[in-house]
């Protein structure tokens, strides 16, 4: 069976922007590495066979990255990497819909989100539950900048308690999924479709929606200052995500090179040895 990806690049970024980063969001740097790239390589190290990048038809810049970088490394690594342009743009699950009765299943990653998730791992979870479809799910802080007011639910103007400024942990999206035929299916309405949409749908209709929980590191890169979280988190994970030096290093032709050989001996050792061109320059 193909097993088939797709990186959701299509976004406009405009929190990126207003945080004053120029690039655009799939081709902003973290390590020295595009988001973009890190999801490539991700999938890769999981055994994908195919990756579709959905972009936006404006983006020459993402849409030019995608033919010639990924396309070098896709080729290199026995991966087909192909273009799905979104024209008008279709929400952040709706272009899944463009693969309909191309695929039975389909793993959903987005190109401004890195995490250590196991794609390999969710994916066969996916196939083994036959669900219509399986969201990556983990518990994330938020830290409440406000007093908190708890008050008697009988007596609405009677305070109970009062917590300043305090920290929630909530069961969160995480942005990672596959997709089964059904949901494939549903997703193609020819009109902007968002993932919480279809998974909403999918339950009203009677439909599967698993939530597959992880405990990852994972960040949401948005603006400026989750740049930063992201930098940290590729510092701190450097079995998953190696630096630039190392990529090019990875003979990504190896047929059994899979996620869990991306150790630090192996990117090193001197039968990995893979001249890939040096990696393009992108404007800070």
């Amino acid at each position: 069976m193909t097993r088939t990806a797709l990186i959701m690049a299509g976004g406009r970024g405009d929190r990126m922007a207003r945080s004053g980063v120029a690039e655009p969001k799939p081709l902003v740097p973290v390590a020295g590495v595009t988001l973009l790239e890190w999801n490539l390589r991700l999938l890769i190290g999981s055994g994908i066979d195919r990756v579709v990048v959905s972009v936006a038809e404006r983006d020459a810049r993402v849409r030019q990255f995608v033919a010639d970088r990924l396309g070098l490394i896709g080729e290199r690594a026995g991966v087909a990497v192909d273009e799905l342009v979104e024209e008008p743009p279709l929400g952040n699950i709706g272009p899944a819909g463009l693969l309909a009765g191309s695929v039975d299943s389909l793993l959903v990653v987005y190109a401004d989100n890195l995490t250590g998730v196991d794609l390999c791992q969710i994916y066969d979870d996916h196939l083994a539950d036959d669900v219509d479809l399986t969201l990556a799910a983990h518990r994330e802080a938020f830290a409440m900048p406000f007093g908190e007011l708890t008050v008697d639910v009988a007596h609405p103007d009677r305070l109970v308690a009062y917590t300043e400024k305090p920290t929630h942990v909530l069961l969160v999206s995480s942005a990672v999924m596959v997709l089964g035929p059904r949901a494939i299916e549903r997703a193609g309405a020819e009109v902007p479709l968002g993932i919480s949409q279809l998974a909403q749908a999918l339950v009203d209709e009677g439909g599967q929606v698993r939530l597959w929980s992880h405990d990852a590191p994972w960040v949401d890169v948005n603006d400026r200052a989750a740049i930063e979280r992201a930098e940290a988190l590729v510092a701190h994970h450097p079995d998953l995500f190696p630096t630039p030096d190392e990529l090019d290093t990875i003979d990504l032709t190896r047929a059994d090179l899979t996620r869990a050989d991306l150790t630090r001996a192996d990117l090193t050792s001197g039968d990995l040895a893979l001249e890939l061109e040096p990696y393009p320059a992108v404007r800070s």
